[in-house]
């Protein structure tokens, strides 16, 4: 499970989940461990939203709803390890009324989970679960997991080239259309360095989107494969 690869910690707490695993005395630290590290993940994404801000500009739209669906990735791991500790049942029903359309359902939820949680991570836990705005959670968890606002400029060269945060692709390709289409041309080095991204999912976008911020720094693409064309997204 402590592994900084978050789509593997999915895999791995889905297998265990199918496994019927419960917590071991031995493991209950190891589990409060890695609960911080995804509410700490939880504060980084947030502050990232705030930063990328909701000005009604179209152009940040498909990475505003990337991150918050790394949020609610992020909530659906945290539910899954506070399962292994706790009465699985009641926190499995409470994580499926959650996400329910009915308000009276998913405030009955937040109800059980209330109840049922205790320790060093309820408060934090429970803002997580809310799902209130972004803004919002951010101050309320900012005292354990603080967080500095960068602006929207730097908060997308971190999501373009993540260095310590790793992103699945979808995000970072997300970060990269932003940037073209919010006119961030100062972000041309940043998207130059995902030219040789590990999935074409970004590196083609990448191409695109360097020869419209830096022309003179894109490659010649002329004689590329066609297999490497592609259209910018709508």
């Amino acid at each position: 499970m402590d592994t900084e690869d978050r789509q593997l910690r999915t895999a791995i707490l889905h297998a265990l989940d199918l496994a019927d695993y419960r917590e071991a005395a031995a493991d209950r630290s190891n589990i409060d461990d890695i609960l911080w590290q995804e509410l700490g993940d939880g504060a980084w994404i947030m502050a990232a939203i705030v930063d990328i801000g909701n000005d009604g500009n179209d152009g940040a739209k498909p990475l505003r709803r990337a991150l918050e669906h790394r949020i609610q990735q992020i909530r659906e791991r945290c539910l899954q390890l506070l399962c292994f500790t706790g009465d699985t049942e009641t926190l499995k029903r409470a994580g499926e009324q959650m996400n329910s359309a009915v308000a009276e359902q998913r405030a009955y939820a937040l109800e059980i989970l209330d109840t049922a949680l205790s320790g060093d991570t309820r408060r934090h836990l429970m803002t997580l679960f809310e799902g209130i705005p972004a803004a919002e959670a951010l101050q309320q968890m900012s005292t354990t997991f603080p967080q500095r606002l960068l602006g929207r400029t730097q908060r997308l060269s971190l999501l373009i080239t993540p260095g310590g945060h790793r992103f699945e692709p979808w995000i970072r390709a997300c970060a990269v259309r932003s940037a073209i289409l919010l006119g961030e041309t100062g972000l041309a080095v940043d998207v130059a360095q995902r030219l040789d991204d590990d999935s074409r999912l970004v590196s083609d976008p990448a191409a695109w989107a360097l020869r419209t911020l830096s022309p003179h720094c894109g490659r010649n693409t002329k004689n590329e494969s066609p297999k490497r064309a592609w259209c910018p997204p709508t």
